[in-house]
């Protein structure tokens, strides 16, 4: 997510097919992730689509 505007595909279809799968992700370790190495939009991202994780970003 952090690189989303260099990748050739479209990046709202990426986007999208994220929020479909995220839940079938290990969500302690996203969350981990998301907040050690996540750029600033990768952070409100996930804390829109992880509105009970402990991301607070927007």
């Amino acid at each position: 997510m952090n690189n989303l505007d260099r990748l050739a595909e479209n990046s709202s279809m990426v986007k999208a097919r994220v929020k479909s799968k995220v839940y079938s992700f290990d969500l302690d370790a996203l969350e981990r992730a998301v907040r050690y190495y996540g750029k600033v939009g990768t952070k409100k991202f996930f804390a829109d689509v992880l509105p009970e994780s402990q991301l607070s970003y927007g």
